[in-house]
């Protein structure tokens, strides 16, 4: 990607780059044009106006002063939803929490259903023994091995009285295990009493469920031994649950032939009436947690599904007991939420409830995932919600070719919001190929934009997805499981994807009837230059080629992960559901490997493109939980491709590309490091000393706690089997700042190596003259900056002159929001500045090396003697190229600076070049002669 140089040193090593280029990640702040942040955050729990949320001793309820350290894991998201002074938490540790100071309304829960039925049902013993009591009186059935049928349940023992089922319960098979369950329906008895599950066999209890009935109605569901439940998605209303030691509770959405169970919502929602009256006692138990073996821990690289659960209680309070594994969502209506904590206690998903106390344990963990069901009760106070902007404007780094001359083209992602003024009648997504004019600027106007190029008989020809096996479909053969939908119907989701016009609008949700394309929102395109495309994803779902010359759609791939998705078409636009970036790879037979980030990190997937830039297979799709929806870096060892990525938030993921056996290392950081936040690195050498080449792969990130990392990958061409990590050092000055990184870059430059850390308010560069060994070098930060003498900070104390040999300060009313480049030792670095009526993107411009202002470096039609105003919004990561032979740096933001007629030109107009070439580009350690 970079220029790559050779060093030779006592040690004889040629070192060599490996990296992504970065692309912008989207802030809320003051003068933010694209999101307005009222509080809400995605978080694990949340409680209702005036609640409160406690990080206890371990024992639930009261609210007591908590423990001092913090003993539990809080992952996925790092917001709790619960007002500032109502937040109780461990004082002498952080959690790595933080309370969003807002809290939640009430959903709208529909009336609950009782069951007027005094018909109990009791399975138990190992023979699976059924027993019915109807009116008061008992009836057993028990299988009947020596009856002719074999496989039919007698009456209290009377060989005269036999059948496969009774009040609507179908008994087992007992001459194989096509039915290994008693199959309770609601389409004959769908009132019970008390069901109870006591049958410590391999016979279960499933639930199957008729969407043309009406919902279960059941006094009480009593569950004790039993191997395990099963329900399948659809509406039980149950007055009180008693969960016992070691039961399993699982939810079946798709039958043996991938066909959707149940009521086609993928979601059993279960209804409590009563939360007091119920008991989840754990101790081993086992609630939609995939992987997990009663009375033993989950692994936690196990996929988990909390959308496929939902509990609500309408009454009371609602307790759970500890070693307890739970992946759903929960909401109580009108009390607390209490979860005991001891080894073994997992919580996946969201809860809701008015107060809510969880235990702080050792090995308790608490994961934030998506159930999809609170969307519209954190709509209704005030979750985050888009502005409204005229015309078009970027919310990534434009796509530049690494050399260029003049008429080769740009590439930058625009979209547009639903505004009358502008004629807009929903969201739009384009893609623009701009020509670059003498001056490193483009044109105003763009050559192509792909959302115009695109036809709708392209799309139903085009576009691609994978079906059950992983085979390669088009998304119009899709089979229907892959929808996990009756209404609306999988024909009708494909036609409304292909076109959202179709059904007269019917299905448009946010999006614009007109425009066949999704916004890309935060993906920065990519160039796949000698395949001759273009990549970019969108937020209707699919990633996109197209020809890089003309526009035209090549092909356009959607994960089978999003399609069921596609059903809630009024919130899917919203969900961003490929929040990420692209790298590329281009193989020895001229094809290549397109490797993505999506779902803001819970989404990882690799394609095969064959020589003629078309898709040949899905290598792998990777869903888990993570937020950080860094670009996935590619590497290479033994002549065998890998891409490296971040999930679960302290996992690093080493998956096979090209080896004919997959392969998966999982380095699990989280005793090692707190969340992982940034984009990984990647800086590769190999030793050639004694005649041999040993190939050595390090890895740099840093974490929520302010403090970067590095750690070996490779190392004499092998794969560690542990990471093992150097710190170092924290973004802080004198003591540590608790501060999420963003960004980790690095270079090098008079025989240094330079490490730069990045947060939303603090640039900070660490050097190291000896290998392994980093010291502290200088930084600037919000309000302050200094530099580190023989280990001692200094801080700056003369900012009347911020352009003389002094380190400018970030001022407080400014936002770091994106990835710096560096460029002939020179710090570009974006950031966001609130002015009194505007709100400017800027580079700020620091020496790698001192970190002063770069005097008599750069021209921008005459010399740079300020930070450079690029325009309005964000401003982008800049693209370094080489421009008609000469080094350029291109600037870019959300928009453009407004011209004589008032009105932002499209393209890009703020090219940097320098006085003087020196060194080329300057990238990931780009490495000099000295």
């Amino acid at each position: 990607v970079f220029m790559l140089k050779a060093i030779f040193s006592e040690k004889r090593t040629i070192s060599i780059l490996l990296m992504s280029i970065l692309s912008p990640i989207v802030y809320s702040g003051a003068c933010d044009l694209y999101e307005e942040a009222t509080g809400m955050k995605p978080g694990v729990f949340a409680v209702q106006e005036g609640g409160k949320f406690e990080i206890n001793d371990g024992s639930a309820g009261g609210f007591s002063a908590p423990n001092d350290i913090c003993h539990a894991s809080f992952s996925g998201s790092t917001s709790i939803n619960v007002g500032n002074s109502n937040y109780y938490a461990p004082k002498k540790s952080s959690c790595g929490l933080k309370s969003s100071d807002s809290t939640v309304g009430k959903l709208e829960l529909p009336k609950f259903q009782k069951s007027s039925s005094t018909d109990d049902l009791t399975i138990r013993n190992g023979n699976a023994e059924a027993i019915f009591r109807t009116n008061n009186r008992y009836h057993s059935y028990r299988p009947a091995r020596s009856h002719s049928g074999n496989n039919e349940y007698c009456k209290n023992g009377n060989r005269y009285q036999c059948d496969t089922s009774h009040n609507g319960v179908v008994f087992p098979t007992l001459t194989d295990d096509s039915q290994p369950y008693f199959l309770m329906s609601n389409t004959k008895n769908n009132k019970w009493g008390k069901i109870s599950a006591d049958a410590d066999s391999k016979y279960y209890l499933h639930f199957s469920y008729d969407v043309n009935s009406s919902p279960y109605k059941i006094k009480e569901l009593y569950v004790r031994h039993a191997k395990k439940i099963v329900f399948e998605p659809g509406t039980y209303f149950i007055e009180k649950i008693s969960w016992m030691d070691n039961a399993i509770l699982e939810v079946k959405t798709h039958d043996a032939s991938g066909a959707p169970l149940g009521d086609g919502t993928g979601t059993a929602k279960i209804h409590i009436g009563d939360g007091k009256k119920s008991t989840f006692k754990g101790n081993g138990a086992c609630i939609n947690v995939q992987g997990c073996v009663a009375g033993n821990f989950a692994a936690r690289d196990n996929k988990q599904y909390p959308e496929r659960l939902a509990f609500y209680v309408h009454t009371g309070s609602l307790t759970f007991g500890d070693r307890l594994q739970v992946s759903a969502g929960i909401y109580v209506h009108n009390g607390s939420l209490s979860i005991k904590a001891n080894s073994g206690t997992v919580f996946i998903g969201e809860a809701v409830a008015s107060n809510i106390a969880v235990g702080n344990r050792a090995k308790a963990e608490y994961v934030y995932q998506d159930t999809y069901i609170f969307s519209s009760l954190y709509t209704d106070t005030g979750e985050t919600q888009a502005v409204t902007k005229e015309g078009y404007y970027s919310l990534a780094s434009a796509a530049v070719p690494r050399y260029a001359q003049t008429d080769d083209l740009a590439y930058i992602a625009y979209q547009t919001d639903d505004t009358s003024s502008s004629g807009g009648t929903g969201i739009s997504g384009h893609l623009m190929a701009f020509p670059l004019l003498d001056s490193g600027e483009t044109d105003e106007s763009p050559k192509w934009d792909a959302a115009k190029e695109m036809n709708e008989s392209e799309r139903r020809n085009r576009l691609y997805s994978v079906d059950a096996s992983g085979k390669l479909v088009k998304f119009t053969q899709l089979d229907n499981a892959a929808f996990i939908s009756r209404s609306p119907s999988p024909w009708q989701i494909i036609n409304y994807t292909i076109n959202p016009a179709y059904s007269s609008g019917k299905y448009l949700g946010k999006r614009d009837r007109d425009s066949l394309l999704g916004r890309p929102y935060t993906t920065q395109p990519v160039i796949f230059d000698t395949l001759g495309l273009v990549i970019f994803h969108s937020d209707d779902g699919f990633i996109y080629a197209v020809d890089a010359l003309t526009g035209d759609l090549k092909w356009g791939f959607m994960p089978r992960i999003l399609v069921p998705k596609l059903k809630e078409y009024n919130k899917f636009y919203d969900s961003h559901p490929l929040e990420g970036q692209i790298s590329i790879h281009q193989t020895k037979d001229k094809g290549g490997y397109i490797v993505g980030s999506g779902m803001s990190g819970a989404l990882h997937y690799a394609l095969k493109i064959d020589k003629n830039g078309n898709i040949e297979n899905q290598v792998w799709a990777d869903e888990t939980i993570g937020s950080n929806e860094s670009r996935p870096v590619i590497f290479e060892v033994d002549d065998e491709l890998y891409a490296l990525y971040i999930t679960n938030e302290t996992n690093i993921v080493v998956r096979s590309l090209t080896k004919k056996t997959y392969s998966e290392k999982i380095y699990n950081l989280a005793s090692k490091t707190g969340f992982i936040t940034s984009f990984p690195i990647l800086y590769e050498s190999f030793d050639l000393a004694s005649n041999t080449r040993q190939q050595n792969i390090k890895v740099y990130f840093g974490d929520a706690n302010g403090d970067v990392f590095e750690g070996h990958i490779i190392e004499n061409d092998r794969f560690k089997t542990s990471l093992s990590l150097t710190e170092i050092g924290n973004i802080g000055t004198v003591s540590d700042v608790q501060e999420s990184i963003t960004f980790v870059q690095s270079a090098t430059s008079a025989g240094a190596d330079f490490i730069v850390a990045q947060t939303e308010t603090h640039l900070k560069v660490f050097k190291s003259v000896e290998e392994g060994i980093w010291n502290s070098d200088w930084t600037s930060y919000v309000t302050g900056s200094g530099r580190w003498t023989s280990g001692k900070y200094k801080p700056e104390t003369n900012y009347s002159d911020p352009k003389s040999e002094h380190i400018q300060r970030l001022e407080s009313n400014v936002t770091i929001t994106d990835q710096l480049e560096i460029a002939e030792n020179v710090i570009f670095l974006p950031l966001q500045k609130e002015e009194t009526d505007s709100c400017d993107a800027y580079y700020y411009l620091y020496k790698l090396t001192n970190g002063y202002f770069p005097k008599n470096t750069l021209n921008r039609t005459t010399p740079v003697v300020d930070n450079i105003n690029i325009g309005t919004g964000k401003a982008m990561k800049p693209n370094v190229m080489v421009f008609n032979g000469n080094v350029a740096v291109q600037g870019h933001s959300e928009k453009n600076k407004e011209n004589d007629s008032g009105k932002a030109p499209l393209g890009l107009d703020d090219a940097s070049t320098f006085i003087r070439d020196r060194q080329g580009i300057s990238g990931w350690r780009e490495l000099t002669d000295d």
